[in-house]
C-alpha cells in the first residue's frame, strides 16, 4: 500500500503542466497549451506537478503581466490586445511554455444605487402629480 502511494505521488510530480480553473474540476485537470483572457480581466491557471518555488515570465510585458501567487497559482493580467507566450519554470529547472492571447471581451457592470441632487427646478411647469413626487424625493 505504501509503495503504491509513493509511486502515485511520484507520477504526479513527474507531470508538469498548466491547467485552467473551471466550476467543475477534474482530477487530474487536463493540460493546456494556450490561455485566452479578456482585455477587461485576468486569468488564473493552476500548476500541476513540478517542484516549488515556481517562476513565471511573459515574453511581451506590454500585452500582459504575470505572477505566481501565495497558492502557487499563475495570475495573468491583461494590458492590451495581442498574443505573447508564458513561461513557467520550477525549482528543478523544468519549463512549461504556452501561448497567451488577450482578446476583446464583453464588459458588464451593474449599478447598486444612484444619488442625484436636483437644483434649479422651475416648479411652475410641473403638474400636481409631478410636484408631489418631487416633494417625496426632497424629503428623503
Amino acid at each position: 500500500m505504501l509503495l503504491s502511494c509513493i509511486l502515485f505521488m511520484q507520477r504526479r510530480t513527474d507531470a508538469f503542466y498548466l491547467y485552467e480553473y473551471w466550476e467543475v474540476m477534474f482530477d487530474p485537470e487536463p493540460p493546456i497549451n494556450e490561455a485566452s483572457l479578456s482585455i477587461t480581466g485576468g486569468k488564473k491557471l493552476g500548476i500541476m506537478g513540478g517542484v516549488a518555488p515556481y517562476t513565471a515570465e511573459i515574453a511581451d510585458g506590454q500585452i500582459a503581466t504575470v505572477h505566481i501567487d501565495e497558492n502557487n497559482d499563475v495570475q495573468i493580467s491583461s494590458i492590451k490586445l495581442g498574443s505573447t507566450s508564458l513561461t513557467v519554470k520550477d525549482a528543478d529547472g523544468r519549463i512549461i511554455k504556452i501561448g497567451v492571447k488577450v482578446v476583446n471581451g464583453n464588459q458588464s457592470f451593474s449599478v447598486h444605487s444612484v444619488e442625484a441632487r436636483i437644483i434649479g427646478i422651475d416648479e411652475s411647469r410641473l403638474d400636481e402629480q409631478q410636484k408631489e413626487k418631487l416633494e417625496t424625493v426632497i424629503k428623503r
